[in-house]
């Protein structure tokens, strides 16, 4: 039997799309961020470190990792400069998690638009499957902001 070179042609035409596909698939994504921070999110499962405060998101819902920090700087009256809030905004899977830290050293957290309160230096922040949010073990209350 003959080869046609216009059959393997097409079954490889055909066959493209779905290797690419497979080839495309990504399991875990990471970001480092100007502060020094770091994230991760591998299979859903989220993880890093943002402002010296330690987060994990069980169950993100997806395999996406999107973060943004922006740092504030005013000008007060005379002209003088001062630091503002260093703002970092995270998107792991489906669950936004903001953080703010003021020029005192003062973080608070939010979690998919409701507030957490303070959080310190060193702290375990983990947010479980059901959004659940708590830090160091102890669960949180969330508050509108």
């Amino acid at each position: 039997m003959k080869n046609h070179p216009r059959a393997s042609v097409t079954l490889a035409l055909w066959l493209l799309p779905w290797l690419l596909l497979q080839g495309c698939t990504v399991s875990t994504v990471e970001v480092t961020l100007g502060s020094g921070g770091h994230l991760k999110n591998s299979r859903g499962h989220g993880t890093g470190e943002v402002h010296g405060v330690k987060i994990e998101v069980i169950d993100a819902g997806g395999n996406n990792l999107n973060a943004g920090q922006q740092s504030q700087e005013l000008t007060l009256v005379g002209g003088e400069k001062s630091r503002g809030d260093t703002i970092t905004e995270i998107e792991l899977g489906k669950v936004r998690l903001t953080l703010v830290e003021s020029p005192s050293g003062e973080i608070t957290l939010s979690v998919d638009g409701k507030g957490y309160g303070k959080v310190e230096l060193g702290d375990s922040v983990v947010v479980d499957k059901k959004r659940n949010v708590a830090v160091n073990d102890a669960p949180r209350t969330p508050h509108e902001n």
